[in-house]
């Protein structure tokens, strides 16, 4: 539709057309918001799904994967808690203790190997209770349990297990 009428048309076409183009302009900004709308639904929907804006530092790159808490979390966080207190050369270990005991896990191994780069990670074997005191590692890092092995005194506890020097 022309924007410019002629002279000679008369007004109430002139009206009507006036009130076209303003029903169709309120027409496409209606469906802007209806856009905007179920665009900002989305996102507030995908931030509750993963918990929310992060206004701090997440404790580890695992967090930003979702409302799950996935397994390796804990570990990540409890060994850049207890790196500090590990002096350098140290053997040190890291494992889930099963019943108080270790538990073999080579997600953990590497984990730690990546970790300790300063240390010396042994598999978790090295903490046996079979294996005499003097042979054991230095230092263990349990994650989540409790780790009760005699030759071990327990150092620091934190949320997400704890370290444990040789005695």
């Amino acid at each position: 539709m022309p924007r410019d009428l002629p002279a000679g048309m008369p007004a109430l076409l002139a009206v009507h057309l006036r009130l076209m183009s303003s029903l169709r302009s309120r027409a496409a900004i209606g469906a802007i918001y209806a856009a905007s709308s179920i665009l900002v639904a989305s996102v507030v929907y995908r931030y509750h799904v993963t918990g929310g804006l992060y206004v701090e530092r997440p404790a580890s790159v695992m967090d930003h994967s979702g409302p799950d808490r996935v397994a390796i979390r804990d570990a990540l966080v409890l060994m850049d808690r207890v790196a500090p207190l590990i002096p350098r050369r140290a053997t040190v270990t890291c494992f889930r203790p099963k019943d108080g005991d270790p538990w073999p896990d080579t997600g953990l191994l590497l984990t730690a190997a990546g970790r300790f780069a300063r240390q010396s990670v042994l598999d978790s074997s090295s903490a046996r209770r079979v294996t005499p005191c003097p042979e054991v590692a230095e230092y263990v890092v349990a994650i989540a349990e409790p780790f009760t092995n005699p030759c071990y005194a327990e150092v620091a506890r934190y949320p997400e297990g704890a370290l444990y020097r040789r005695r």
